[in-house]
């Protein structure tokens, strides 16, 4: 797998250093992932061709990045309904709108 630090080196570079307010990471076990995508009508892509230990790694270095800048990302559990999971994010983007109208004020 790559190097965290470089990824983060890459994408610091491709967006010229900007970084959206909020990112959400939807985490989810890369077994219950697996089990999600061979029980629906998706199409398979590269990564759902992947080992469970290489998925295990990426899930960790996406937690290790929002563990580092926990302002800016927030970690959503992504084993409930699509209902429960957009009234997750949906509750995040009302405290960021909260907060930014706030200190405007």
């Amino acid at each position: 797998g790559l190097d965290l630090e470089l990824v983060e080196k890459v994408n610091q570079l491709a967006t010229s250093s900007l970084n959206p307010h909020l990112t959400f990471i939807l985490d989810l076990s890369p077994e219950e992932a697996f089990a999600r995508v061979a029980n629906s009508k998706l199409v398979k892509d590269r990564m759902e061709d992947q080992r469970i230990s290489f998925r295990e790694k990426v899930r960790k270095g996406y937690l290790k990045m929002a563990a580092s800048e926990p302002d800016r990302f927030r970690v959503i559990p992504a084993s409930g309904t699509i209902e429960e999971i957009a009234s997750l994010i949906a509750d995040e983007v009302d405290k960021l709108i909260d907060k930014t109208a706030d200190s405007k004020q």
